[in-house]
């Protein structure tokens, strides 16, 4: 049962991802400025093919237009929050070369990446700072701990790109906590369960720190994984002249949905 299910997940997957930029490309040509409405199409209905079931807090109104941030647990986060908020997200150049993952991002989520080098700061400082500023149709997301944990709390956030969100003092900063809380009918509660749809390195050496394409294998296995997205308190970035005291809120206040 547990290959049959790899099986039609990875083959259902990959066919619709397929036929979905055949079908995003002529949608392009003709529809340009509105090509990101069929993101939200595919991230639908990728979720359900991944079997991702999300729970979101009743009468609550997702911004259209905001910086979004989250803690950040796994590749399985893009395909929620594609669904939930269809932003366009902010990378680290690397993921480009991930498999699976890094074309989905480039090719369909129309990702906006980051080079961290540091010969590249300024430039990408400029770049980044030019398109939040220009941004109209979606929100914008990020994760600003810089990598992926069990989930179990959140590490310090990082804070190059607050300073470039502090560019524009009419921004709104709107904080989300992303939630694995069941596999199946099993309620995530250890840190072995939390492996299960976590991918991150572990500083246990004992732990084996699994490839994407094995962990993503793990995951088609999984008959059901219920995700909750719970949203924060809005930060107004008008509030703040310091990159660092930024920073500081924003952590404190996803630290508040834990």
């Amino acid at each position: 049962m547990a290959y049959l299910r790899i099986f039609l997940r990875a083959v259902g997957l990959f066919s619709w991802t397929v036929i979905f930029l055949i079908v995003s490309t002529i949608f392009s040509f003709v529809f340009r400025k509105k090509s990101y409405i069929l993101m939200h199409i595919y991230y639908n209905v990728a979720r359900r093919i991944l079997g991702l079931k999300i729970i979101l807090p009743k009468k609550v109104t997702f911004p259209k237009q905001a910086i979004c941030i989250s803690n950040h647990i796994s590749y399985l986060d893009i395909f929620v929050y594609g669904k939930v908020l269809n932003p366009v997200f902010i990378g680290k150049s690397e993921i480009r070369k991930w498999p699976v993952v890094g074309f989905i991002g480039a090719q369909i989520a129309g990702m906006f990446f980051i080079d961290r080098r540091r010969s590249q700061v300024m430039k990408e400082k400029a770049r980044l700072t030019h398109f939040i500023r220009n941004n109209k149709t979606r929100p914008i997301l990020f994760f600003p701990e810089g990598t992926t944990t069990d989930g179990g709390g959140i590490i310090p956030f990082k804070p190059a790109l607050f300073e470039m969100v502090l560019a524009n003092k009419e921004n709104t900063i709107v904080p989300f906590r992303i939630k694995y809380s069941f596999i199946g009918r099993k309620k995530i509660i250890s840190k072995t369960d939390r492996r299960v749809v976590a991918w991150y390195n572990d500083p246990d050496p004992n732990l084996e720190d699994p490839a994407l394409v094995k962990h993503l294998f793990k995951v088609f296995t999984q008959s059901e994984i219920t995700v909750e997205v719970v949203l924060g308190n809005k930060i107004k970035v008008s509030e703040f002249n310091d990159r660092g005291a930024l920073t500081n809120r924003a952590q404190e206040e996803i630290q508040k949905l834990f």
